[in-house]
């Protein structure tokens, strides 16, 4: 007969693997939204320009998505290194 101990101590655990799997789908779901987002940016950025041609690029919208998408994946990173640091600990 497993005692309570026991039971919290793997139900903990659940509890915790479950996390780091959401923490991996939100991560790479913010990746994929990412990468959606560029291509949208392309697009419109290419249809501006077929309307009022500018030869004025200043790369912010690409500077500003890299940088969302590295600091989303660095906390993500963290928030699993994390995650799994306190499952190993139980």
């Amino acid at each position: 007969m497993p005692t309570s101990k026991q039971v919290i101590k793997t139900s903990t655990k659940i509890a915790l693997t479950t996390t780091i799997a959401a923490s991996y789908v939100a991560k790479y779901g913010l990746s994929f939204t990412t990468g959606l987002a560029k291509t949208l940016y392309g697009g419109a950025l290419n249809m501006a320009n077929d309307f009022a041609p500018v030869n004025i690029n200043f790369g912010t919208g690409n500077y500003l998505l890299n940088s969302a998408q590295d600091l989303a994946d660095k906390g993500c990173d963290s928030l699993i290194k994390m995650q799994k640091y306190v499952r190993g600990r139980i």
